[in-house]
Order: C-alpha cells, then structure tokens, then sequence
C-alpha cells in the first residue's frame, strides 16, 4: 500500500485533470469560425459575403454591389493585379484575395472596355471597410450599411 502523502496527490491530480477536462467541455463554441477557416476553398461556410466589381482598362476599379450571403464558398482565382480586401477599423488587412481579369470576350477575341465580377469572400464582424485595387487605382466602400 502507498504511504498516504502518495495517495493524496493521486487523488489531487485526478481531480485536478478532471476540472480542466471539464471547463474545455463546458465552454461555448464560438458562434461564428474565424476568417481564415472560413477561408477553406471548396467548402461551404456560414457567414459569407457576394462583392460584385467593374474593372476598367484605363480607369480606376468600382465595387458595384455588397451582397451578405447566409452561406456559401470563397471564390478560387488565379492571382493577378487585382486584388479585393477586407480591412478592420484600424485598417488591417484581415483578408485579402487577388484576381485577374481579361478585356477580351471569351470565344470572340472582341475586346471590351469593362470587366465584372462576382467574387465570395468571408465575412468578418471585424471588418469595416472593402478595398478594391489595381494597376488604374483603388476603390474603397465602408460597410457600415452592408
């Protein structure tokens, strides 16, 4: 049999891993997942966000519409000198997505004098403000009202 002193500090460590075992159980999930989970390509996450923008040639890109989605996936582009952000109010980058875009129609070779896209990107309480970049100029749109 174990001396007593030895017996206590099994008991001590048992109860010990057991309150902490118990506290990371009894916590609440956190509502909504991160920005870079949510981030996970060909997955679909709650808590997204629809950015329509122009591109122009020889003036500065405009973001058209801010749709709030309920759920959906981010959107897979090929990087280019684009680039669509997510800012927080002390103007962090929280996210950030480059793209590329062509002024030819797709089949035709006709060239064009605008570009749109819809892009998906995770949405985030944090972020105040969107950031659309490019070679022309950039555009930025707060999202209070979003």
């Amino acid at each position: 049999m174990l001396p007593f002193r030895y017996q206590l500090l099994g008991h001590l460590s048992v109860a010990l891993l057991l309150s902490v075992l118990l506290n990371v159980a009894l916590q609440p999930a956190a509502s909504t997942p991160d920005i870079a989970q949510k981030a996970t390509p060909f997955t679909t996450q709650a808590g997204m966000l629809a950015v329509t923008v122009a591109v122009y040639p020889d003036a500065s890109p405009e973001i058209l519409e801010v749709q709030p989605l309920a759920a959906g996936r981010i959107s897979i582009t090929r990087p280019g000198p684009y680039t669509l952000a997510l800012a927080n109010e002390a103007g962090r980058i929280l996210y950030e997505l480059s793209f590329r875009v062509a002024f030819v129609l797709p089949g035709q070779g006709e060239e064009m004098d605008e570009a749109r896209q819809t892009l998906v990107l995770p949405w985030s309480a944090e972020a105040v403000e969107l950031i659309l970049s490019g070679p022309q100029g950039e555009t930025r749109r707060q999202l209070e009202d979003e």
